[in-house]
């Protein structure tokens, strides 16, 4: 958002002669932070006076995020109320689409609804048709495997087991999960899991030293810093998802290689960012002893001339970029709605003759009126606007999770999908491109005659997978009571 709104400022073209600034409040995956940021936004103040603007404008012209769907839903009950714009560039649950209920809100992210869609393609594309079921219950995970368990149930596949995450999880809890995991004959297992709940599950299935299974990962955590824990890497890797397409944002991989505590000095962040990624401390850094890297006698002091080019991908990601570019392009929008608003003429008398309006001096319904209509081509050249719904189309990606032979994991696209192909032709997966985890791999590649390795390695491994799930629904028993296997 700070290099979008970098760029909005540089450009004379889009708003001449004002500037844009910003304020970040921190939800902390926290509902009720969410709710107390928003009223402080409404405010203008930190103290919560709800229902009154202590100044004579609105203090921001519109938010964007939060991040998380059970966020965004308080927030835009609330922001809707006042008609006041709200820009999710990551929350996808269904209900937000309902216009009566959340008047003011939009997002640059494809809804819920189309995940499950391109998974249950998937799963179809490689004939998988008993697969285990796990989600975490907020209205994401809950909504999503929802979706998706009614799909396969119509279509014949079986499902295994069907798991619900409490959001407060315990220890017993994660125990008795991947207890599930192991008596199960399921290899296919498909994950509608927050990150914050796969860190814990991941730790227990390597203590229980769990292979040979395919993760199958919602767009919630299949792009998440959990591939960055190298501990997860043997059994992460060959995990295949689905999520929101990348974008190019040009400049962008240089600003990141800019980013330096001495830059933001005001960033209470960064110089905790900086001692985690380098192993090293400021002697002047008070966070460091707070979260425990101050206590190792052998760890470096950082100099600032540490360089940010030398780490690796995993850990500083500067080229694969999705949820930043809906955030980039929610900020773009943002910027030409503004412009819209400034330069209109002709006035609507749905709103009493007040959708033209100082800038300086606009009121929330004014700049929604000009979000809900605009229309701006992206930086990859695409056309942006919003439906009446508030949402918009938009391409998902296949990503495959591969262990480099450098010993490094990658994300790779291998695959997307087209929801409104004009041809016909929804999915589309580079079957030579994907990695599966090391086993299965060696399995198919002992059964590939040479000199048909590219072509065969494809349909021998799918006759392989498509035989072994056979026989593990045919002949083991399940520990489901709840009778949504066989």
């Amino acid at each position: 958002m700070v290099f979008a709104l970098q760029e909005i400022n540089n450009n004379q073209l889009l708003l001449p002669n004002h500037t844009l600034g910003f304020v970040i409040h921190d939800s902390c995956f926290s509902d009720s932070a969410a709710i107390e940021s928003t009223f402080q936004l409404l405010s203008g103040e930190r103290t919560l006076i709800p229902n009154y603007c202590c100044k004579n404008y609105p203090p921001v012209a519109a938010v964007i995020g939060d991040r998380r769907s059970s966020a965004s839903l308080p927030m835009a009950r609330i922001l809707g109320l006042y008609k006041f714009p709200q820009i999710s560039h990551a929350s996808a649950v269904s209900i937000l689409s309902d216009k009566y209920q959340f008047p003011s809100f939009m997002r640059t992210i494809s809804t819920n609804s189309l995940q499950p869609i391109v998974i249950y393609q998937l799963l179809r594309h490689y004939q998988w048709e008993w697969v285990g079921l796990m989600a975490t219950a907020n209205d994401y995970g809950l909504e999503g495997i929802q979706l998706l368990k009614e799909k396969l149930t119509t279509y014949g596949f079986c499902v295994a087991f069907h798991e619900v995450i409490p959001l407060q999880i315990t220890k017993p809890k994660v125990t008795s999960l991947v207890q599930v995991i192991t008596q199960s004959s399921a290899t296919v297992i498909v994950m509608y899991v927050s990150p914050e709940h796969i860190i814990p599950l991941m730790e227990e299935i390597i203590q229980q030293n769990i292979i040979g299974k395919i993760w199958v990962a919602s767009g919630n955590w299949v792009i998440s810093s959990v591939f960055t824990k190298k501990e997860f890497w043997r059994t992460l890797d060959g995990t295949v998802g689905t999520t929101v397409a990348s974008g190019n944002m040009p400049g962008f991989k240089d600003f990141l290689y800019t980013i330096h505590p001495n830059k933001f000095p005001n960033d209470v962040f960064m110089k905790l960012f900086w001692e985690t990624v380098f192993q090293c401390k400021w002697t002047d850094n008070k966070t460091s002893v707070a979260t425990g890297t101050g206590h190792n006698d052998n760890l470096k002091f950082c100099t600032g001339q540490e360089k940010l080019q030398t780490l690796e991908e995993t850990m500083y990601p500067v080229s694969d970029f999705r949820l930043q570019y809906c955030m980039y392009n929610a900020a773009y929008a943002l910027g030409h709605a503004l412009r819209n608003l400034q330069t209109c003429i002709h006035k609507d008398r749905s709103l009493l003759n007040a959708t033209c309006a100082d800038i300086n001096a606009l009121q929330p319904p004014q700049l929604l009126y000009h979000l809900m209509k605009v229309r701006f081509k992206t930086s990859d050249g695409e056309e942006l606007y919003f439906d009446e719904n508030g949402d918009i189309t938009s391409i998902a990606n296949i990503i495959n999770w591969q262990l480099t032979p450098e010993g490094f994991m990658k994300s790779v696209t291998v695959g997307w999908f087209k929801h409104h192909a004009q041809d016909g032709k929804q999915l589309f997966v580079n079957n030579s491109a994907i990695m599966w985890n090391g086993g299965l791999l060696q399995l198919v590649n002992v059964m590939v005659s040479e000199g048909s390795k590219t072509d065969g390695q494809a349909h021998i491994g799918k006759i392989v997978m498509k035989g072994l799930h056979a026989f593990e629904g045919a002949f083991s028993i399940d520990g489901d009571v709840n009778g949504d296997g066989f």
